[in-house]
């Protein structure tokens, strides 16, 4: 009997090691393309008053500007914000905090109807409770992607707390793609986060047009904002699994035929990522 599970531990370890592995070559790529826009390491003593900043900022319901972004960019351990540097006018759509009965569903719906695609970062625990609306993201065409196990925010996990969320929701998600991007619960983050990611395979991306929309119940100024700011390969962040705070299937409803009308194709994050290498060739 022991002999029996110490086989299985053996082959479990073989298969998520091929797991990293994969995802290291995919993430390789892209990280090594020079269209991709990264960010470097924040200095130590810098990163306690940026956290608080942004951290107010969030709470205050503010839309941050492009400035904000590229202040965030700037101090943000390396991680994807944009793909600048793409050929066609391609951006990308994420949603965050799903899957969850009722909004993902109406997610879905409007995204359909628009012919778009997006990466939904999906927390472990809903995945748990919610396969079959998982499965119909996978089935619809988009990308699943890692929010780690729980909305604990990853600024406040070690990385062996982090490595934990990211394996236990990894091991879900395989069932409905083969996820290599990782985007931390709140956003913020430290270097246990990166290391955690990076050992377990995984690349972070974060965004480069948010709205704020978890703390923001205005429809029409998060459309403005995102019309207003939106450039060939950025990257749109928005939440589909925030119970009635929900505004995305709203927002994407007025944003989606406004970007088509501009001769935008809304992606995921992998599509975006890989036309930027397929347009240097």
């Amino acid at each position: 009997m022991e002999r029996g599970r110490s086989e299985k531990r053996a082959r479990g370890q073989r298969t998520h090691g091929a797991s990293v592995q994969k995802r290291r070559e995919r993430a390789g790529t892209i990280r090594a393309h020079p269209a991709v826009r990264l960010a470097p390491l924040p200095h130590p003593m810098s990163r306690p008053l940026f956290v608080l900043a942004a951290l107010a900022a969030a709470a205050s319901g503010c839309i941050p500007s492009r400035a904000t972004v590229e202040f965030v960019e700037r101090r943000s351990p390396s991680a994807l914000f944009d793909v600048p540097a793409v050929a066609d006018s391609l951006v990308a759509l994420t949603l965050d905090d799903g899957p969850e009965p009722g909004n993902t569903d109406r997610v879905l719906d409007v995204l359909a109807a628009h012919d778009a695609r997006a990466t939904f970062f999906l927390v472990g625990e809903r995945v748990k409770r919610q396969p079959t609306l998982a499965r119909r993201i996978q089935r619809e065409g988009h990308e699943v992607a890692n929010h780690g196990w729980t909305r604990d925010p990853a600024l406040f996990l070690s990385r062996e707390a982090m490595t934990a969320s990211i394996l236990r929701t990894d091991s879900l998600l395989r069932a409905f793609g083969d996820p290599v991007w990782f985007r931390p619960s709140v956003g913020f983050y430290h270097r246990g986060t990166v290391r955690a990611a990076d050992s377990t395979g995984y690349r972070i991306a974060l965004g480069s047009v948010t709205t704020n929309d978890p703390q923001n119940p205005f429809i029409g100024a998060q459309v403005r904002h995102i019309l207003r700011e939106v450039r060939p390969g950025d990257v749109i962040v928005l939440h589909d699994a925030i119970g009635e705070r929900t505004k995305a299937p709203e927002i994407l409803a007025r944003v989606l035929p406004e970007l088509r009308r501009r001769g935008y194709r809304v992606v995921s994050l992998s599509e975006l990522a890989e036309a930027s290498g397929t347009s240097r060739e």
